[in-house]
């Protein structure tokens, strides 16, 4: 059990350290406006000082089949200097906070090590720290890098000495849900939950940040964020009393809620419906038990209303048709775009741009749905898509060309076997022969699908009347009406 509760101390413990060199870092001195090699410097002319380009490193690790995975990776930090200084020489001396062991880098001279280097960059004096995390310990753990350089101030010759430290943050997150991975045992919380006031560990400050500074959601769609709690802080054992959760509404009445789905040892999960229009302000408030030390933040969750899909209701085999879907694209979403014939998914887009499609012969006749989800929940209604069967060939007219011979123009629709389904055949009845189709007369319509062409038909029998009946066969074998040439 002592062993237990000395684990469970040395945890607050690296909570006090990190979180409390994160702050000293992260906030900004009185009267910092200057910037010197982009990195912001204190009003404070010194002789010689040193500045990391960054406070803070993040590594964010997953486990998958038992391996561990970097998924994000903050792997270099700068160092520079100001003073009118030379012969800078850097060390770094690397502190692993859960076991104390230390890592001694020199900048100018080769350094052995699997995790960390470091290289001085002559040119300018800067120095270029470079890491990647053990991954055999799976844990979430902590680093903080002391970093001391020595520098000859040219006006006096004297060495002077300048000293600064930032700090690398290790941390497992679960790949599905992108949460951060909880790394306790019940022993630990039931211990926490029991100290007395005697055990009270040494409390550091804490401070409250958001996965999504804005949430951005469609309207009534389920949205979610996480509040994360940089600090002595401990939310499964450390709250005084529930959170305190508010919701304002941007403007009245727009709907649109929030609540609290989990507890984490780092932080909370808020999920809630986003409004029908315009936005709501979430405001989260906690309270430590030990001292009632009180924290909050507040986000703006806003809405965006989508409109219908754009698409024709009525649509022909063959045919090659837009649709725009009309969803926005929102990061950390999925959004899809399904076409179904009953139950069955047809066809699928993944995002919510525009997308081709083109229904298959075999679809004629059929009623299909177009679909659209984002994050697996269906957004609007279902709309349907009537996929409708060609019209057979038409004889447009008739139009005399001399005493002996007639033409005829005639209108066919729509595709076969991917090729336009034009009139192969003029059926004639009477004292007339089909001779021939004018194939420099061919006219397309393509926005349409409707093939225009032109037949002549001579006079079999001069010393009978020139009178017919016609038929036009298009190449799916489909008939007109039978249409009467008298002559005339």
């Amino acid at each position: 059990m002592n062993n237990k509760r000395n684990k469970y101390r040395r945890t607050i413990e690296i909570y006090f350290v990190l979180y409390l060199a994160a702050l000293i870092f992260i906030i900004p001195k009185p009267g910092e406006d200057k910037k010197i090699n982009g990195t912001p410097q204190s009003s404070i002319e010194l002789p010689f000082a040193i500045r990391p380009e960054r406070s803070v490193l993040f590594c964010r690790l997953t486990i998958d089949s038992l391996q561990t995975q970097v998924i994000h990776l903050d792997s270099i930090n700068n160092i520079f200097y100001t003073g009118d200084v030379e012969n800078i020489k850097y060390e770094f001396i690397v502190e692993d906070q859960v076991y104390k062991h230390r890592v001694k880098l020199i900048s100018n001279s080769e350094n052995n090590n699997s995790f960390f280097q470091v290289y001085q960059n002559n040119n300018d004096n800067s120095a270029i720290f470079k890491w990647h995390p053990p991954l055999i310990e799976q844990m979430n753990k902590s680093y903080i890098v002391y970093v001391n350089a020595t520098a000859d101030e040219i006006s006096t010759k004297s060495q002077i000495v300048a000293r600064s430290q930032f700090i690398l943050v290790v941390n497992y997150y679960d790949k599905e849900t992108g949460l951060p991975t909880l790394q306790k045992d019940i022993d630990e919380v039931s211990i926490a939950q029991t100290q007395s006031i005697e055990s009270t560990p040494i409390l550091s400050d804490f401070t409250l940040s958001l996965r999504s500074e804005v949430v951005q959601s469609i309207a009534y769609q389920d949205w979610e964020n996480f509040v994360f709690i940089l600090g002595g802080l401990n939310p499964l054992t450390d709250l005084l009393k529930n959170p305190e959760l508010k919701v304002s509404h941007q403007p009245e009445g727009n709907g649109g809620s929030a609540y609290i789905a989990n507890y984490y040892s780092n932080g909370i999960l808020l999920k809630g419906k986003s409004p029908a229009y315009g936005s709501i302000n979430v405001s989260i408030s906690i309270k430590r038990r030990y001292d009632n030390r009180e924290a909050s933040i507040t986000f703006p969750v806003t809405s965006q209303a989508i409109g219908n899909p754009e698409f024709p209701k009525e649509m022909y085999p063959g045919v090659t048709y837009q649709i725009r879907p009309n969803l926005p694209i929102i990061a950390g979403q999925e959004i899809k775009t399904l076409i179904r014939d009953g139950d069955r998914v047809k066809f699928q887009s993944q995002s919510g741009e525009a997308f081709s499609f083109t229904p298959d012969i075999s679809d004629t006749g059929k009623t299909l749905t177009l679909e659209r989800y984002i994050n697996g929940n269906i957004v609007g209604q279902r709309f349907r898509i009537n996929i409708q069967n060609y019209r057979p060939p038409t004889i447009a007219k008739f139009t005399k060309t001399s005493a002996a011979s007639v033409t005829i123009q005639t209108i066919a629709y729509g595709y076969t076997n991917n090729r336009p389904n034009t009139v192969d055949k003029i059926e004639i009845i009477g004292n007339a022969v089909a001779a021939k189709e004018l194939i420099g007369q061919y006219r397309e319509d393509k926005r349409n699908n409707i093939w225009i062409q032109y037949f002549e038909i001579t006079i079999k029998d001069p010393s009978k009347p020139f009178e017919f009946k016609a038929t036009a066969r298009d190449n799916r074998g489909n008939r007109s009406e039978t249409e009467a040439f008298d002559g005339s």
